[in-house]
């Protein structure tokens, strides 16, 4: 219904919806494929409570993954969050979370968690990140890695650069746009 009520019950009455919100920026934050939770989806629950979203999971084509297009690549624009029909995943076009992003709460409670994670310095780490986990492997082992699994990976789409030095700057650069263009658009 389009005040999210059915038969006088609320989906909140049935979910964790900041789990849910929670999920939600995560999987947009990384662009996830999956985060529309067609394959690699996970819910807990018990008897007695409500679904909480979660554990994050399946974040392998994500983060400028290119192998899907632009869509996918582009560190702009919503994935699960704005569905578009005339895309070989238009499957989630009535999906849960275009629903739940129309409901006022719930858009209004993602703001305000986003706005909590960009204060608390989360996102800023997240990309500060990037650059602390390569220099912790060292030059040695990125550059093993890079010998042996550069060659498999450039025809899955998952290569933006020639050396894991630009592997590690385009991932950055990608976070980089990526929150901003979440922070601008939100």
């Amino acid at each position: 219904a389009d005040d999210f009520q059915a038969d006088g019950h609320s989906y909140t009455e049935y979910v964790d919806v900041d789990s849910f919100v929670d999920y939600f920026i995560g999987s947009e934050l990384m662009k996830s494929i999956d985060g529309d939770c067609r394959t690699s989806c996970f819910f807990t629950w018990a008897p007695g409570q409500v679904f909480r979203m979660g554990p994050m999971w399946d974040y392998d084509h994500s983060a400028g993954y290119d192998d899907f297009g632009p869509r996918i690549s582009s560190p702009e624009g919503w994935w699960a969050g704005d569905p578009a029909p005339e895309d070989f995943y238009s499957h989630h076009a009535s999906h849960w979370v275009a629903r739940m992003l129309k409901d006022p709460v719930f858009k209004a409670r993602t703001r305000a968690r986003w706005d909590e994670l960009k204060a608390d310095g989360v996102l800023e780490r997240l990309v500060t990140s990037v650059d602390t986990a390569a220099a912790g492997l060292g030059p040695v082992a990125r550059n093993n890695d890079w010998e042996r699994w550069s060659g498999a990976f450039h025809t899955m789409g998952e290569i933006h650069g020639d050396s894991p030095d630009a592997e590690v700057a385009f991932l950055r650069d990608w976070l980089q746009k990526r929150v901003a263009w979440i922070d601008a658009n939100l």
